[in-house]
């Protein structure tokens, strides 16, 4: 709380009532660019991670009836991942040599110092060459569960992987002139010294001058391109993004490259279907000609480029320090700020053996009493959910029996999965990356098989059908997620601990906190793009005219409000939020403390709680709203805000306490403002 709050108007000052406090004891660490409640949160998580890969392995805590050797065996290949990761001087010790070899290897696909045009047989298999590699270049492929048809999975297509962040950034004058210092950087790093005879001819010991023009030709060309991409509220609406097409309609898009040998290439064999999903037609009728017309040295420049960007993260940082550099000054940080080593390798577990680690970690810090009582949160809410929609007068009787059925039919995942994989059973964890050999001393190899084994895991999606038990975070993080095609809210160990979530303390704190965030995520089921599913999590038109016009009138209240907001943009000049673009979380954070509220209400009524101490002055419903605005305090970089406007769904962190609360009358009420009425409101 501010040191001032008795004094201040929580009406028009919520956000610093109850944030300047928490923003006066925490800064930023120099490698963050962002710092919040939920950060604090996940930092504590990530010390007790650090401690468990830290410490020898114990069986104390494994569930009884396990075997010990196969638990100890996943301890020992999780640790080796993090002592690989760890080890610093045998990193720096390999050198540019693992990166320089795949460079090689592409090399031998794709010669710099070959023919200037570059035939549609080439292209293709440099694509699909490079897809091996993890990098998604031109054209992107991928397996996801279909939303027309949820228990079959599909081939989704996309746009390839640029540099920048988002197509604005190629118009801003000093970003591509540092990015363009940085690519030619990078480039000297991996060429500047070449003489072997991998190497192309047109690289060897050429100077950084030599590499300007050439990083010139690369950010033109990634510009050229991600022109053409939709703009990310386009690209998340499924109405939009969902466009089923033949592979031969594809090919017929863009002949430049053939999409059928790309798609056939990475499909298990036996995957003999022809249908996939263009998520982005227009980039694909228009991204050929560019490409048929750019010169080898540039598509050649660029698919380097992308190789150099894809695995430059997995040198020793002596040998990176260009491209990191330039990502700091990008977020608003110091150039040379880097994370504690120990916190980018607990994220390499995390990030690749990640059932791994959630294993270990509900074993010794998460037990049955919260799982009990997050559950018992989820349930209120459902339930205080579809009582909403019983009073709504905007949607017709009709649709709320539908709608009542989505919700009663939503599936509820809390803590850890115990299928696919079971984190609490040993045999089961070791099954699953059983075709993963790790070593503690090759950090690079490492992710290299890594790679390998994901993108393996993915494609073989394609021959069952879709895998329900599937959780698409793991269990020490500190978030939750809506699954549209599952219709199933998932909330993760790791955002079920305090303070936003906390046994023992009066329950407006864990109510008005995660219970917000529980009610947030049921929301995402009826936002704009979340009501395109039905009770089964298929994409269908089950609105009737009348309330889709109800809600798209009332909708667009919330993309009007959030669009005044602004943070300052990086010619200091006021920079809008982009109330499309954040449209469903808007609506979503509006939903759930209305639902979280209603719940906490009635459990009020019947089992009162109690103040805390030093906080007598303010009522039980005003705590509820505390709660509420300390979840998501937080300070952001400015650069970083700039680069959020862009790209990310969620409000600013200030704008998602003062405009959700501007859109409660409870909250109004509670702390008895002038004016009571909602400034958008749909549940």
């Amino acid at each position: 709380m501010a040191s001032n709050y008795t004094v201040m108007d929580p009406c028009t000052e919520f956000n610093a009532m109850v944030c300047t406090g928490w923003e006066a004891t925490h800064d930023y660490r120099p490698e963050q660019s962002t710092i919040g409640t939920l950060s604090d949160m996940d930092d504590k998580l990530q010390e007790v991670l650090h401690t468990i890969l830290e410490s020898p392995y114990t069986s104390n805590s494994i569930p009884p009836g396990t075997d010990p050797a196969v638990d100890k065996a996943n301890f020992d290949k999780m640790q080796s991942a993090y002592h690989a990761c760890s080890d610093e001087e045998t990193i720096r010790s390999f050198g540019i040599k693992p990166l320089t070899d795949i460079l090689d290897s592409f090399e031998e696909v794709f010669p710099l110092d070959g023919p200037e045009t570059v035939g549609k047989d080439e292209l293709t298999k440099a694509i699909l060459n490079l897809s091996g590699k993890g990098v998604g270049a031109l054209v992107g492929a991928g397996p996801s569960a279909d939303d027309k048809e949820p228990d079959v999975m599909a081939v989704y297509l996309s746009p390839g992987s640029v540099g920048l962040p988002s197509k604005e950034y190629y118009n801003i004058s000093d970003v591509v002139e540092k990015y363009k210092t940085a690519i030619t950087a990078m480039f000297e790093t991996m060429y500047g010294n070449s003489t072997g005879p991998a190497a192309p001819s047109g690289y060897r010991n050429r100077q950084a001058a030599g590499f300007a023009d050439l990083a010139k030709k690369i950010s033109d060309f990634e510009g050229s391109l991600d022109v053409l991409t939709a703009d990310p509220a386009d690209a998340a609406d499924v109405t939009k993004y969902y466009n089923p097409m033949t592979l031969a309609e594809v090919d017929a898009w863009i002949p430049s490259i053939c999409i059928t040998d790309i798609v056939r290439g990475q499909v298990p064999k036996n995957f003999t279907s022809d249908r996939v999903i263009n998520t982005d037609p227009a980039y694909y009728k228009n991204a050929s000609a560019i490409i048929a017309s750019t010169p080898r040295e540039v598509l050649h420049g660029y698919f380097i480029w992308g190789i150099i960007r894809r695995w430059s993260g997995r040198l020793h940082k002596d040998f990176n320090k260009p491209w990191r550099q330039f990502n700091n000054v990008l977020a608003g940080r110091d150039p040379d700020a880097i994370a504690d080593r120990w916190r980018t390798c607990v994220a390499e577990v995390d990030g690749n053996l990640g059932w791994l680690e959630s294993g270990v970690y509900v074993q010794r810090e998460f037990g049955p009493d919260q799982k009990a009582f997050g559950d018992r949160i989820i349930a209120d809410i459902r339930s205080q959910f579809n009582t909403k929609l019983i009073g709504l007068d905007w949607m017709s009787e009709d649709v709320k029996k539908v709608a009542q059925e989505k919700v009663r039919n939503i599936v509820q995942k809390i803590g850890y999965p115990t299928k696919s994989p079971n984190v609490l059973d040993p045999q089961d964890l070791s099954d699953y990356y059983s075709g993963l050999s790790i070593s503690n001393e090759t950090y690079f190899a490492n992710g290299v098989a890594f790679s390998k084994f994901g993108d393996a895991k993915e494609w073989i999606r394609l021959l069952e059908p879709t895998d329900k038990d599937r959780w698409y975070m793991t269990v020490p993080t500190v978030n939750a997620y809506y699954n549209p095609p599952g219709n199933e809210i998932v909330f993760p160990a790791g955002i079920m601990q305090y303070p936003v979530f906390q046994l023992g303390l009066p329950e407006y704190v864990s109510y008005g906190s995660f219970g917000a965030v529980a009610g947030h995520e049921l929301s995402h089921g009826f936002d704009n793009s979340g009501r395109n599913y039905d009770v089964n999590g298929t994409y269908t038109d089950w609105w009737d005219n009348s309330t889709v016009t109800a809600f798209e009138q009332r909708a667009n209240c919330f993309v009007q409000q959030y669009g005044n907001f602004t943070v300052p943009g990086l010619d200091n000049q006021p920079l809008h939020v982009n109330g499309d673009l954040t449209l469903g979380e808007n609506i979503a954070d509006a939903g759930g403390v209305s639902a979280a509220y209603g719940a906490w209400s009635l459990r009020e009524f019947t089992q009162p709680n109690q103040l805390l101490p030093g906080l007598e002055r303010f009522s039980k419903e005003q705590m509820f709203f505390i709660s509420f605005g300390t979840t998501w305090c937080g300070k952001v970089r400015k650069e970083t805000a700039v680069n959020r406007v862009y790209t990310d769904p969620h409000s600013p962190p200030q704008y998602r306490i003062l405009g959700t609360l501007a859109n409660s009358r409870p909250f109004k009420e509670a702390f008895n403002c002038p004016v009571k009425e909602p400034t958008c409101e749909l549940w």
